[in-house]
């Protein structure tokens, strides 16, 4: 490894911003270069120490610190050269599943206007977009014409929607919209719409506004959400099970959903992380008895028993080919008493509409029941099966249940590894 081309590179990647104002960043990618040019390969807990300003007592399995900071330099790496860098013969990478610098070679930009590609972006708000994307849903034939009646009602009769379908409690469909706030800019007045995942709601903005307010005149909300692609298209996958059971089903979502609709309501809920993240009330009965929390940027889910990490990896439909990795947890929970919630909750857009695809084909459900009842887990108990997305194109995508964990009020119980990949948790 050249050592001067290396730190010109990573002196040219803190000079163009990418890294953001916390020097946190530029400190982690300076002492992995240390380390990669003079070695040795750093340790977890010796990043804690030295980056960080942990102790020796520091326990790397119960806090994921560090691993949260390396994945999210490692998109910053990858935005930095997607989006705007130099003409370089080498990029810099840190593998998954290690705590190093690697030089490999340049590969081809990524297309712009890719969403979930990057962590703040410019969102084009055109209502011909959003009557077009209906107009594509409810013309290409309505689900009663284009499912079969028998595969609707098995679906429907399967473990994972029997229950919530057969229960007498009203039924809401909660779809996951992101909220979006206006940049203003005061010579020319022109404004643009920017979603920052950092910033879910209108408390969430104001909050960040009385932590800078230098910015109260710039920034601005008119109330205006987005929904993702896949969040509609996966309304319009699941309608077919829906309807078997000829009940009421209301819509919603989720940035006009009240505490008191989940309090008399059973919920089905339908999209981002980041989006469930805006409703605590829902957030929490989800996340409570899990045996995943999510950290506080929505993009990462944390094993909180090994400590493992699972963050969305990659890019499809671009000029090179790439690995897609993207997970979803769906949660299966509550009862009749407490009112029941089944929600599906992806960390990326793509990887939704895989899981989705899954959760309404009846043999893909009778496979998934069979593994719960291997692992013990009864078909009234609630559970979450945490799916692992993995492709290198649209047309390669899998959706395989990695973990299925039964879960009880008090604890999670029964953790089982269904499917082990390589490298799930850097």
């Amino acid at each position: 490894m050249d050592s001067d081309q290396l730190r010109a590179q990573v002196a040219e990647i803190e000079k163009s911003g990418r890294l953001g104002k916390s020097r946190a960043y530029a400190k982690l990618l300076n002492f992995l270069m240390e380390r990669s040019i003079e070695g040795p390969r750093p340790k977890e807990i010796e990043i804690a120490i030295e980056v960080f300003g942990r102790d020796a007592s520091f326990d790397v399995s119960q806090d994921a610190l560090v691993r949260v900071y390396v994945h999210k330099l490692r998109k910053k790496l990858r935005d930095y050269y997607d989006h705007g860098a130099g003409e370089f013969d080498f990029h810099l990478e840190i593998p998954r599943g290690s705590y190093q610098l690697d030089m490999v070679p340049a590969r081809l930009p990524a297309a712009d206007g890719l969403w979930y590609a990057k962590n703040r972006y410019l969102v084009p708000l055109l209502a011909g977009v959003v009557a077009v994307l209906v107009f594509s849903l409810w013309t290409r034939g309505t689900p009663l014409e284009n499912e079969p009646v028998e595969g609707r009602v098995r679906a429907a009769q399967s473990f994972i929607w029997a229950d919530i379908l057969a229960d007498s409690r009203p039924l809401i469909v909660v779809l996951g919209d992101l909220f979006v706030f206006s940049e203003i800019n005061e010579y020319s007045e022109e404004v643009r719409e920017i979603r920052d995942f950092g910033i879910n709601s209108e408390a969430d903005l104001k909050m960040y506004l009385a932590q800078n307010p230098d910015l109260e005149q710039r920034y601005r909300s008119y109330g205006v959400s987005f929904l993702p692609p896949n969040v509609a298209l996966s309304l319009r996958m699941i309608m077919p099970v829906l309807l078997t059971s000829r009940r009421d089903t209301g819509t919603k979502v989720i940035s006009q959903l009240t505490a008191g609709d989940i309090e008399s309501h059973n919920i089905i809920y339908i999209g981002l992380l980041s989006s469930l993240g805006s409703m605590p009330a829902l957030r929490d009965r989800v996340l409570r008895d899990s045996r995943f929390e999510a950290h506080t940027s929505y993009e990462v889910l944390i094993d909180r028993e090994g400590g493992d990490i699972f963050a969305g990896e990659g890019d499809v439909g671009l000029e090179y080919s790439d690995r897609y990795l993207d997970y979803v947890l769906v949660s299966r929970i509550g009862d009749a008493g407490e009112g029941r919630i089944l929600a599906i909750t992806a960390i990326r857009d793509i990887g939704l509409g895989k899981v989705v695809e899954a959760l309404t084909d009846p043999d893909k459900l009778v496979a998934l029941q069979n593994q719960a009842r291997a692992l013990g887990i009864d078909a009234t108990d609630s559970l979450e099966v945490l799916y692992e997305i993995a492709g290198i194109s649209i047309d390669t995508l899998e959706a395989m249940p990695r973990f299925i964990t039964a879960i009880s009020p008090v604890k999670v119980e029964n953790p089982a590894q269904v499917n082990p990949a390589q490298g799930s948790s850097q």
